[in-house]
């Protein structure tokens, strides 16, 4: 008994020793899922940044501004474009914390996709949206681009509105159009290219708007108040309950209902039909 009270006394006086209590404040302090990365030599950081269209954009504005022999070497921009980049870019959103190394991540990932959509819509019979900036092709055809280029599958509904200025920038094709330019007049890319850009943004949203409600249109078509009517006759109901159930058919998710069951079994619609009809 002394010996095992001897033995907790001095555990007890261990771990509320200055060295103990240090540790297990060490030991608390866990990194934050969100800080997960990597320094590198020079300070700057592997962290996977968080960026958006317009942040997307921001940047490939500014590396036009800058796609001048001045700020050009054998391999890119030189030290001094990334620096002035970098900062132009801070300190127009002060909110964003991404440092050089990050940027650059960016940019030679847009300048990844590029390659990788201008190699993939030139497959065999594949082509190219200008107005939605999507590779359009039959599903066959889209298996067949994926399984050349894998790394294609995100575009595949997705659209990439910053292509025809990355062509520009990449490879000094300019736009066909209205932003066509001659060699004696050198275009100003960061006046045109974010005009550019942003027609091109505004034709997707426009597009996307025009498909959703094109979708809407078909689908109150399919299951239309017209159509239940229709189904409604062939039932076995009284004036009063068809009334009803007129009501009941006002709501879009019940003439779904309703419609499905009855492709499939008319009678279950009946019943089905028949319950809400009681609840009015």
């Amino acid at each position: 008994m002394a010996f095992q009270y001897c033995f907790v006394c001095t555990g007890k006086m261990f771990r509320n020793s200055p060295k103990m209590l240090a540790l297990s404040k060490a030991s608390q302090k866990k990194k934050s899922p969100k800080a997960r990365s990597t320094k590198k030599h020079d300070g700057s950081s592997n962290e996977r940044a968080s960026w958006n269209p317009e942040l997307e954009k921001t940047l490939v504005d500014l590396l036009h501004e800058h796609n001048v022999p001045q700020y050009k070497g054998n391999n890119g921009w030189s030290s001094e474009a990334w620096n002035k980049i970098v900062h132009e870019f801070r300190t127009k959103y002060t909110y964003v914390t991404m440092d050089k190394n990050q940027i650059q991540m960016k940019e030679r990932e847009l300048k990844r996709d590029y390659k990788l959509l201008k190699e993939a819509r030139m497959q065999s019979g594949a082509s190219w949206n200008e107005k939605r900036c999507m590779i359009e092709a039959e599903p066959h055809l889209w298996d067949n681009i994926i399984a050349s280029f894998p790394k294609a599958q995100k575009f595949r509904k997705k659209p990439f509105p910053l292509f025809e200025a990355l062509g520009e920038l990449y490879d000094g094709q300019y736009a066909e159009g209205t932003w066509n330019f001659t060699s004696t007049q050198p275009p100003q890319y960061h006046v045109v290219t974010r005009r550019y850009i942003d027609v091109k943004i505004k034709q997707v949203e426009e597009e996307a708007a025009v498909l959703a409600r094109e979708k809407e249109s078909v689908q109150a078509n399919d299951y239309s108040i017209r159509r239940c009517i229709f189904v409604l006759t062939t039932m076995t109901l009284s004036p009063d309950e068809k009334v009803k159930a007129s009501e009941v058919l006002q709501i879009l998710a019940n003439r779904v209902t309703f419609l499905s069951f009855n492709e499939n079994d008319p009678e279950i619609a009946l019943l089905w039909l028949r319950g809400k009809v009681d609840k009015l």
